[in-house]
């Protein structure tokens, strides 16, 4: 399971020095659900126990990423968290769905964006 989670975690896109953190989650969102749509049956595996080392040092880092952009390590941990989730949410919606690719892809581009605008409403203070 280690070995897995080392060669799926190899294959997230990484973001170029200097991508904006909206940039990053955005990239980083898309290559997941790429990779989770091209292995189904390794993330039922990652997912249904103990989180490998791999697994947990992309969300380290991922914080780490989201903290050089000036978040607070609460705040960067809960908007990974928040971003995790949801692709996690869409993960398990998309394998049993009866509607199209093109719908689907859009539904997830929409909820993207709505977590990035939020997420940057929330850091310069506004509600939503």
């Amino acid at each position: 399971v280690e070995a897995i989670a080392e060669a799926i975690t190899d294959e997230l896109a990484e973001p170029a020095p200097g991508t904006s953190w909206q940039d990053m989650l955005d990239l980083m969102s898309h290559s997941f659900r790429d990779l989770t749509r091209a292995h189904p049956a390794v993330f039922r595996v990652l997912l249904s126990g103990e989180r490998p080392a791999a697994l947990v040092r992309t969300a380290d880092a991922v914080v780490a990423r989201l903290m050089d952009h000036g978040f607070g390590e609460s705040d960067a941990t809960n908007t990974f968290r928040t971003f995790i989730r949801y692709l996690l949410g869409v993960i398990v919606i998309e394998s049993d769905a009866s509607l199209s690719k093109s719908e689907l892809d859009a539904t997830f581009d929409s909820g993207i964006a709505l977590l990035i605008s939020g997420t940057g409403a929330l850091r310069t203070g506004h509600s939503l």
